[in-house]
């Protein structure tokens, strides 16, 4: 469990003015803090200290988690990095997510159709933006995704590879609360998945390249 009221107390030096508002890899052990949807997915720490969404069946099973610390600003960005495992066809973020009515703005990719997308639920789903990208089962990947004002963006890109620029951007103004940050992982049919979560960061900002030094410091806090 990582709170951000403590890293709002003790800055990291990714730069000077930055606010951390969440930061959690799961080192504990434990995921303390995040508030799982009721149902038949199960939500577990591994040993190899990830955060894993999983469902064996053959139901229409959705696995949500989402921080139990609302954010204190609606503008912020998420930085995140997955493993999606057979047959995951969904691993989201949720950005300004309700969770009283479920309305949010959501940075996903899809292996169902091999895109990279932006949607809201509002209280439909409807699919904002998305661009095409060719994901693959069992590698890590990265993702970023913001939200400030009525901009919302995303990237995603292989682990270990450079940072690329936003690869979709567009706007919208339903949704203007900061309310809650919530992962997502699902099979679309349904059927068994699991995914994989290494660590979630939101702040106010973050830096196309944060170096090996950064996340040392960050870690240094906990």
């Amino acid at each position: 469990m990582r709170l951000w009221i403590a890293l709002l107390l003790v800055l990291v030096p990714v730069s000077a003015a930055q606010m951390i508002y969440l930061w959690d890899d799961w080192s504990d052990g434990n995921a303390n803090g995040w508030v799982e949807a009721t149902g038949a997915v199960t939500y577990e720490v591994t040993d190899s200290l990830t955060y894993r969404f999983s469902y064996t069946g053959s139901g229409d099973e959705e696995g949500v988690s989402y921080w139990g610390e609302m954010m204190p600003d609606p503008d912020y960005t998420i930085l995140s990095e997955f493993v999606a495992h057979p047959y995951v066809t969904h691993v989201g973020f949720d950005a300004r997510l309700d969770s009283l009515t479920k309305w949010s703005y959501t940075a996903y990719a899809d292996y169902l159709n091999n895109s990279l997308r932006i949607a809201k639920y509002n209280p439909g789903y409807q699919v904002l933006a998305s661009t095409s990208y060719d994901f693959e089962y069992d590698v890590r990947y990265c993702i970023k995704f913001g939200v400030y004002g009525t901009s919302l963006m995303a990237k995603v890109w292989e682990y270990g590879s450079s940072e690329p620029g936003w690869l979709i951007q567009t706007t919208d103004s339903d949704i203007n609360d900061p309310y809650f940050v919530g992962l997502e992982c699902f099979r679309n049919p349904s059927g068994s998945f699991a995914g994989d979560f290494y660590y979630i960061m939101v702040a106010d900002t973050i830096p196309n390249v944060l170096e090996q030094g950064t996340w040392g410091a960050i870690k240094k806090v906990f």
